[in-house]
């Protein structure tokens, strides 16, 4: 069981990427782009199943760099990536990461086979599918000693688990701020709660803002909650975790209901199953309750 003192969590990041390689880049400026072009790509990106703000965005690209713009070369490069990754969604990938319309396939295929060497059991390819801004890294370099000190900060915690839950894990700030975050999280949780099992059912509990945000939440359920529901939620880490990471609305459902039934009735329920229902349902089985909130926020401000 970890235990350690706390610390408030500032968010940096530590990002290590590996420059694209451009063979031929020349400085020479790029001839005016027609608008009809323009918006021929975006409409290709569009239909090929990117929101708007990503197509967009990626449109946009063609302004300063050619192979942005060059639709021939797009479509041929995500042919290529299509049979690189062949289970994954390759222009949503590209939609989250523009980077991979410019490295070269066969350093795309390096950093994979490097992936799987350092997680040879994961779902590499989903796990890419989810995070390709890792495939901007250089994988070699950074990914060995980032894996490293995961698995020496979370001792036995399935980490391929937890990095398929959670590709960002591969490059956030791990040594300061993810480390800080599990020291914060012993110090306010109650005494022999599973830490590593809370992080495993909710692993953005090591990037969040620990010592504010999920205290505030912890110690608001503390006071909403029996003494008898709190511990009961604790001795289950996955559903305690779950709790803490509800929204602050969420969370007045408890309080609503707190005000509105008898001692007993509020006494026998399970907190979580109204956390974590449905807003829709929840409306439907208490019509009053978001004219009670807006009521109570009015009254806040």
């Amino acid at each position: 069981q970890m235990r350690a003192a706390g610390a408030h969590v500032v968010w940096t990041s530590k990002f290590r990427f590996e420059p694209p390689v451009f063979p031929n880049r020349t400085n020479r400026r790029l001839p005016k782009w027609k608008r009809d072009d323009e918006d021929v790509l975006l409409a290709f990106w569009k239909d090929n199943g990117l929101s708007s703000t990503n197509a967009n965005r990626l449109t946009q690209k063609g302004h300063g760099l050619s192979r942005f713009r060059d639709l021939e070369r797009i479509q041929e490069k995500l042919e290529e990536l299509k049979r690189l990754f062949p289970d994954n969604n390759v222009p949503r990938m590209v939609g989250r990461s523009p980077a991979l319309l410019l490295i070269p396939v066969e350093s795309l295929k390096k950093k994979i086979e490097k992936i799987q060497e350092l997680l040879p059991d994961a779902d590499v390819q989903s796990i890419l599918n989810k995070q390709p801004t890792i495939l901007n890294l250089d994988v070699e370099a950074f990914l060995p000693s980032q894996i490293s000190m995961l698995e020496e900060i979370l001792p036995g915690v399935d980490m391929i688990k937890l990095v398929e839950r959670r590709p960002p894990l591969l490059y956030l700030n791990v040594k300061d701020n993810v480390a800080h975050n599990i020291d914060a999280l012993c110090q306010i949780m109650p005494d022999g709660v599973d830490i590593n099992a809370m992080i495993l059912s909710q692993p953005s509990l090591l990037w969040m803002d620990v010592g504010g945000t999920v205290n505030g939440k912890l110690e608001r359920l503390k006071g909403i909650c029996t003494q008898e529901q709190f511990e009961v939620m604790s001795q289950k880490p996955a559903s305690l975790a779950r709790a803490i990471l509800s929204s602050h609305k969420a969370i007045d459902r408890l309080v609503y209901l707190k005000s509105t039934m008898n001692v007993e009735e509020f006494e026998k329920f399970s907190p979580l199953t109204y956390l974590v229902m449905s807003r829709e349902r929840f409306s439907n089985d208490y019509p009053s309750f978001e004219t009670w909130q807006r009521r109570k926020d009015h009254k806040l401000r």
